[in-house]
C-alpha cells in the first residue's frame, strides 16, 4: 500500500484519523477538495504547496487527519482556523515576530504549537513550532527540525513514532544556552 492509501485507510475511522482530535466531530476528516480550491488557497498564500500536500487535500481528505488535531482544512474563501488563515496569522501577529516566509503551519497540537512544512524546499521538511521556548528570544528559538520531509513525517506518524520529544529536547537545549551579551529577541 502506498502512503496515500494508508492515509485514506486511517482517515476512514474518526477515532484514529488524528491523535488529539480523535473522535471529536470538529476534527473529523472532510471529503477531499477540488483542485481549484487548492489553486485559490495557493493564490491567497502567495506560493505553491508541496505536491504531497496537494495530493492529500485532493485525494485523501480536507484536513482532520494526521498528527495532533490533524491537518488544517482549506476553504474557498479562507475561514478562521484554516490553512491560509493560520499562515497569515503567524506572518502578521506582530511586526517583531518575523515568522519565516513559506513556513506553513499544517498540523495543530493546540496552545499555538504546530508542525509546519517548509515550502521553500522541494522535500518539504517538517519543522516543529513550540511557543513555550520564545522567552524573549527570536522566533527561531521556537523552531526545531522534526522530519526531513512531509512524507517521512507521515510515515513515522502511521507507525506510531513520537518525534515531538526529540524536537522539544532540541528547543530546551537551545533555550538553556547562554545568550550573547546585548542580544535581544526579535
Amino acid at each position: 500500500m502506498d502512503l496515500l492509501d494508508l492515509l485514506r485507510s486511517r482517515s476512514s475511522d474518526p477515532a484514529t484519523a488524528t491523535d488529539d482530535g480523535a473522535g471529536i466531530p470538529d476534527f473529523a476528516p472532510l471529503p477531499p477538495v477540488a483542485p481549484d480550491t487548492v489553486q485559490f488557497v495557493e493564490g491567497v498564500l502567495g506560493f505553491a504547496l508541496p505536491p504531497l500536500l496537494v495530493q492529500i487535500y485532493t485525494q485523501v481528505a480536507n484536513g482532520g487527519i494526521g498528527p495532533g488535531y490533524g491537518l488544517f482544512r482549506m476553504h474557498h474563501p479562507p475561514r478562521t482556523g484554516d490553512l491560509a488563515e493560520s499562515y497569515q496569522y503567524m506572518k502578521g501577529t506582530d511586526p517583531k515576530w518575523k515568522w519565516p516566509d513559506r513556513l506553513l503551519p499544517v498540523f495543530s497540537h493546540g496552545c499555538g504549537m504546530y508542525e509546519c512544512v517548509d515550502c521553500t524546499r522541494a522535500e518539504a521538511p517538517v519543522i516543529w513550532h513550540n511557543p513555550d521556548y520564545l522567552r524573549g528570544r527570536s522566533v527561531a528559538s521556537t523552531l526545531a527540525p522534526l522530519a526531513p520531509s512531509l512524507q517521512t513525517r507521515l510515515e513515522a506518524w502511521l507507525r506510531g513514532e513520537n518525534l515531538l520529544g526529540a524536537a522539544n529536547e532540541h528547543l530546551k537545549e537551545q533555550a538553556n544556552k547562554p545568550r550573547r551579551p546585548g542580544a535581544r529577541g526579535k
